[in-house]
């Protein structure tokens, strides 16, 4: 669930009681974005991970978008690998499938 806030930001709101508020144009995929360029390399050199409605962005931007199987429904059919959750060994497992170790 995603509710414009003033000054052009959002909120994202994932359980009852939880949430987070961001600033117009600030994201992680803005975020990794800026890190790729300040450091040179192409997006396809970068991976994400998420397991949540906030990571979204990040997902989208990134080609190799990685996300837990607790993720939510809509984000498991837009990324290249669904995983098991972190205390499944998700990311280690994911990795190796990746062959990135």
């Amino acid at each position: 669930y995603k509710r414009q806030i003033p000054a052009g930001g959002y909120t994202s709101t994932f359980g009852a009681k939880a949430g987070e508020m961001m600033i117009k144009d600030v994201s992680k995929g803005a975020a990794i974005k800026d890190f790729m360029e300040a450091v040179g390399e192409p997006i396809e050199n970068a991976y994400a991970f998420g397991d949540g409605s906030n990571d979204e962005p990040m997902l989208a931007y990134v080609p190799n978008s990685i996300i837990m199987k607790k993720g939510p429904e809509y984000l498991r059919k837009k990324v290249r690998l669904v995983t098991d959750d972190v205390r499944e060994d998700g990311i280690y497992k994911a990795m190796k499938k990746m062959e990135i170790i």
